[in-house]
């Protein structure tokens, strides 16, 4: 399927391939590129999507052997009956794709097992007066999780004390030795 694509077209579908995995990218880019490399060369999802998604299991394949770049190159020679077109754009980004591919496969396992972060926003702040009286403007933290329970974003935002950022920052401490 892949090797009976025009040049052109394996190109630009391996740069499909790389930039969909190397981005992270949601369901609605990948769709958008697709329909893309189709405009470009006159074909429809049902010739391209194939052919990328025998690309996706080669990398993932790789990923999942952890194999090198040289040994990866290796197997797309001899899988491609020795023709290279493509190859330079999935091999001049062989690494990168990896550590995107672990970041998704570690996601992953941690989802297994419950909430997962994916990213902190914060925002200082001081109470000064409140219902309960008159303050000495204490500071406080705003500190919101976003977080992934499967296929579901959420976030919460908790206020977080002096003491409370003490805390946080004794247990940062242990993991970053």
């Amino acid at each position: 399927m892949y090797l009976e694509l025009p040049d052109p077209v394996q190109l630009d579908i391996w740069k499909l391939v790389v930039d969909s995995l190397a981005d992270s990218s949601d369901p609605g880019q990948v769709q958008q590129r697709i329909e893309t490399v189709c405009a470009m060369h006159d074909m429809t999802p049902g010739d391209v999507i194939p052919a990328a998604l025998a690309c996706q299991i080669l990398l993932s394949g790789a990923y999942a052997n952890d194999l090198t770049r040289e040994e990866f190159e290796q197997d797309l020679r001899t899988l491609s009956e020795g023709r290279t077109n493509g190859q330079e754009v999935i091999l001049s980004r062989f690494d990168v794709i990896k550590k995107e591919l672990r970041h998704v496969e570690d996601a992953r396992i941690m989802s297994d097992h419950g909430k997962v972060l994916e990213n902190v926003e914060w925002r200082l702040d001081k109470i000064v007066s409140s219902s309960r009286g008159h303050h000495h403007e204490s500071d406080v933290i705003f500190l919101t999780i976003e977080y992934r329970e499967g296929s579901t974003p959420g976030r919460i935002t908790f206020q977080v004390s002096a003491r409370g950022l003490q805390s946080l920052q004794r247990f940062m401490a242990r993991f970053q030795s």
